[in-house]
């Protein structure tokens, strides 16, 4: 059994510091343009289970793609954004990739469908509550990028 630290800043020491740099740039870049980034996924939980993962995604509770456009400037990175998802992935000059999501709300027609994406932003949710509820049923695996400084 892994023993859970109290706080995720016990674990941000095993990141490399190249990661930790990018997480805090895409902090100060998502606070500069008013908007909050959050650390989501399997990098968050294996920090907490203290495994190795540099699988780096970031959902933005504003406008995802908006913010990778300024985040690439600043960084000589190759971007990919889809529009119809609010998706965005940043290729740095190394090939390490960061996957850039606009907080929202997925809703599909039928199975294997497309998702019909509507971006929190615009209707007034919080990101944290919806990751929360939707996609970790109970543990929620989202840590704000700005803390990772």
């Amino acid at each position: 059994m892994y023993k859970i630290p109290v706080n995720i800043g016990d674990s941000l020491f095993r990141l490399p510091l190249d990661i930790l740099n990018l997480l805090r740039d895409a902090g100060v870049c998502a606070e500069a343009m008013g908007f909050e980034a959050y650390a989501v996924g399997g990098l968050v939980r294996d920090l907490f289970l203290r495994r190795d993962n540099l699988d780096v995604d970031v959902v933005i509770e504003g406008d995802g793609i908006a913010f990778a456009s300024r985040f690439s400037v600043g960084h000589g990175t190759r971007l990919l954004t889809y529009e119809k998802f609010g998706t965005a992935n940043i290729v740095l000059p190394d090939g390490f990739k960061i996957d850039v999501a606009t907080a929202r709300t997925e809703t599909y027609e039928r199975p294997a469908a497309l998702p019909l994406v509507t971006p929190w932003f615009h209707r007034g949710r919080h990101a944290q509550a919806g990751l929360f509820h939707q996609h970790t049923r109970g543990r929620p695996e989202s840590r704000p990028v700005w803390g990772f400084a």
